[in-house]
């Protein structure tokens, strides 16, 4: 059920939480503190109002999952608007419920929260595969463009075969997502050829959705288009 439902589902769920004892206005000190100086008291509830990068989802944030091109990255965001990453198994055990649980009144700012998160990722994902054009492994290009190059030869006559291949040379000899150049590698590393080579590369155009650059495009990346909004749901 859950592997075929559509993008861009919404929902929020109240959280079940126990008495903690930032709840029983415990205070604690600073152990660190100078001999004969009084440390200030500091709250467990004011320590806990700044959430890190590596803490759980909390009760008022929104998670977030985003995808495009094999990268998912899950967010929570908060009324500030400000995303921070978290964890696909933080995001699950925080999300996670019975079936008869009834979903609760969105947040009125899930869409806003919801962007935030999907303009975090689109810039993070455009930064990464800024980096994957310093990451190209000549060899396996070479050896791609020698297979392709024995592939034509042979395949001399045949009209249609020899465009399946010229669209695939544009296509892996140029600029691709970093998940492909590390495909290509393990293309070379594996010694694969002929049909058998073809049709890996045709299945890995497919995945990632990937055409040949128009002769005015010069030598921009190819990336997928579409950043996926997967799913978002309000910890209320």
């Amino acid at each position: 059920t859950i592997t075929h439902l559509p993008d861009g589902i919404r929902s929020a769920l109240e959280v079940k939480r126990s008495p903690t004892d930032a709840e029983n206005q415990r205070y604690t000190q600073n152990p660190l503190a100078m001999e004969g100086a009084q440390a200030p008291l500091i709250s467990p509830t004011m320590l806990e109002s700044i959430p890190s990068p590596f803490d759980d989802p909390r009760p008022g944030e929104t998670l977030a999952l985003m995808s495009t091109g094999g990268v998912k990255r899950c967010y929570a965001v908060g009324g500030d608007l400000a995303p921070r990453p978290i964890n696909p198994a933080q995001l699950v055990a925080a999300a996670e419920c019975e079936s008869d649980v009834q979903a609760m009144p969105l947040p009125e700012d899930t869409n806003e929260r919801v962007m935030a998160a999907f303009e975090s990722f689109r810039t993070d994902y455009h930064q990464r595969l800024g980096r994957a054009r310093r990451q190209r492994d000549t060899r396996a290009r070479r050896y791609v463009s020698r297979q392709l190059s024995i592939m034509r030869n042979e395949a001399e006559g045949n009209e249609a075969e020899l465009r399946r291949i010229d669209v695939l040379r544009r296509i892996f000899l140029g600029e691709v997502p970093t998940q492909v150049e590390t495909a290509l590698v393990e293309i070379r590393n594996l010694h694969l050829e002929g049909a058998t080579l073809r049709n890996r590369l045709e299945a890995l155009r497919e995945r990632y959705r990937l055409n040949p650059l128009d002769e005015t495009e010069g030598t921009q990346l190819q990336e997928p288009q579409v950043v996926r909004i997967v799913c978002s749901d309000g910890l209320v």
